[in-house]
């Protein structure tokens, strides 16, 4: 379609359903066709999507995003969404795959010629056609990179897909993003070993930490600290629990200190660290524990967590602890750590 006959057929239809302020233009989009801005008030178009196309597919991309901008901000592609998309003409049947562009065919076809040349590459920048993996697992090809976002044809999906730069890599090794997480939970590993036991003071990386009330209760070990986003906005903390070392974000006022030590999930060793001051020893992960051993209940969310007694049976996946309370608990083995 020609393209000034496709931004007068735009400014029109903004002019007739949008309230002033509202304006149309080109982008260079290879991966989507079309994009509506609720912040600077602009519905863009890809400029090659629209020299490839006919006039009806062209309508279909306008009408799907003016009911984007007359459906509000994060509303995506709900009852709302469509009900203004379907009054305007919208039949759902025109939105094509943006590789169907010619530039992005392009893309695509150079990316996949290039393959052979660059499939021993185990260093250095990514190259287009390097095979990579991203979102857990999934397989793509490299085809280029733009600002953060890396631009990648998905046999899978059988598109073009978009994702961030950090979580891209190739195949067998880490992620920049992968790499980061190591190294944010080593650091915080080291430093628990210093701080394990403060009572005073900001709370600092590598301390135990959980949620101030008003939280579902859990503890972990606080790993970052991400600065705020906007002026006068909250900073987060960025926290691995106990024994899944699952990550969690919570602004960093409503975190709070948490007694004992860091536990690790198993095959990791926990972390040593110096007997506090009011006596409370580490609980330390490795040891066999038998008959008479002294040990902690390690369960985040639970009454038991925290609480210590002395085994006086083993059974095949659990030991039964009496505890310091008088009362006897049957506890599975990987919810169990011996006291040094």
């Amino acid at each position: 379609m020609d393209l000034t006959a496709a931004r007068t057929l735009a400014d029109n239809l903004i002019a007739e359903h949008l309230p002033a302020g509202w304006r149309f233009d080109f982008d260079r989009a290879t991966v989507r066709l079309g994009q509506s801005n609720h912040r600077t008030k602009v519905i863009t178009m890809s400029r090659s999507f629209t020299q490839a196309e006919e006039q009806p597919a062209v309508e279909q991309v306008l009408f799907h995003e003016v009911a984007h901008a007359l459906a509000g901000a994060n509303v995506g592609h709900g009852p709302v969404w469509l009900r203004h998309a379907r009054r305007l003409g919208y039949t759902g049947r025109a939105t094509v795959a943006a590789e169907a562009t010619v530039e992005g065919a392009a893309l695509i076809e150079q990316a996949l010629a290039a393959m052979e040349s660059v499939k021993d590459r185990t260093i250095g920048p990514l190259l287009m056609g390097e095979q990579v993996e991203f979102l857990g697992g999934k397989r793509g090809v490299f085809v280029e990179a733009k600002r953060v976002r890396a631009v990648l044809w998905s046999p899978s999906m059988k598109r073009l897909v978009r994702v961030k730069l950090d979580h891209i890599a190739r195949v067998g090794q880490k992620s920049a993003g992968e790499e980061r997480q190591e190294r944010l939970e080593a650091n915080a590993i080291a430093a628990h070993r210093r701080v394990a036991g403060r009572t005073g003071g900001p709370i600092a990386i590598g301390e135990h930490v959980g949620p101030a009330r008003g939280y579902k209760p859990f503890a972990g070990l606080l790993i970052d600290i991400v600065p705020a986003k906007t002026r006068g906005g909250s900073r987060t903390a960025v926290i691995i629990l106990d024994i899944t070392e699952q990550r969690v974000h919570i602004p960093y006022p409503h975190i709070v200190r948490v007694p004992g030590p860091f536990q690790p999930k198993a095959g990791r060793p926990t972390p040593t660290v110096a007997a506090p001051s009011d006596d409370r020893a580490a609980a330390v992960t490795g040891n066999s524990i038998g008959l008479g051993d002294e040990v902690i209940v390690i369960k985040p969310r639970s009454k038991w967590h925290g609480q210590r007694g002395r085994v006086i049976k083993v059974n095949g996946a659990t030991y039964k602890v009496q505890l310091a309370l008088g009362l006897v608990l049957n506890a599975s083995k990987d919810l169990v750590r011996k006291v040094s």
